[in-house]
């Protein structure tokens, strides 16, 4: 079942539309400040719990952006503050400038658990849409886009992870994420992200 189940997500990634933001980066710096509280100037936010931008995928920024907007994916805060960005050009614009920042790094921690992850990750060809490491090689991604993860906060990756295997967050349009995540435990969940968040 698991081989259909990739050979299914290989046809829809082809047949997905490849879109790329068309936002200024430029222009996003003159903006930012909107975001820039939370997350930082350069999306390096200082909080675990709020998830870095810098260098994170344009059309990953807009998609996620535009959740909150319309309230499909709930955060108080978040669907407030994004209710601020008044019009799809300011909201490119910010995605773009984030996305020129320097690609998010994390401190290895070389234990067990970052090395259980990084097998887990293999074997379950997460690479695949999120490419080695969680880090994109490429600008041209399927839409809706993998994030880059590679480098993010452990403490957002885990509970990201959670929400989306919990059904509480929405993720890809074709339920692969929740699907794979509803096959991992706690502990491969927190495995899978002390690897990540150390690249």
């Amino acid at each position: 079942m698991c081989k259909y189940k990739f050979a299914l997500l290989i046809v829809l990634l082809c047949l997905s539309q490849i879109v790329l933001s068309l936002g200024d980066p430029a222009e996003g710096q003159q903006k930012v400040d909107i975001c820039a509280e939370c997350h930082g100037v350069d999306g390096i936010s200082p909080d675990p719990n709020i998830p870095k931008l810098s260098g994170q995928i344009a059309n990953f920024i807009v998609k996620e952006i535009t959740e909150f907007q319309e309230g499909t994916r709930r955060n108080n805060h978040m669907n407030k503050i994004s209710r601020m960005i008044e019009n799809t050009q300011d909201l490119e614009d910010i995605a773009a400038y984030f996305s020129t920042r320097p690609m998010m790094k994390g401190q290895p921690t070389g234990s067990k658990l970052a090395s259980d992850g990084m097998e887990l990750l293999t074997r379950r060809r997460c690479n695949y849409c999120h490419r080695e490491g969680g880090k994109l090689y490429s600008p041209f991604v399927s839409y809706p886009p993998p994030p880059l993860i590679g480098g993010q906060h452990k403490v957002y990756l885990i509970k990201a992870m959670k929400d989306i295997r919990d059904g509480r967050r929405p993720a890809d349009n074709y339920g692969l994420m929740m699907d794979d995540l509803n096959q991992l435990s706690d502990i491969q969940i927190d495995s899978i992200a002390d690897y990540l968040s150390g690249l």
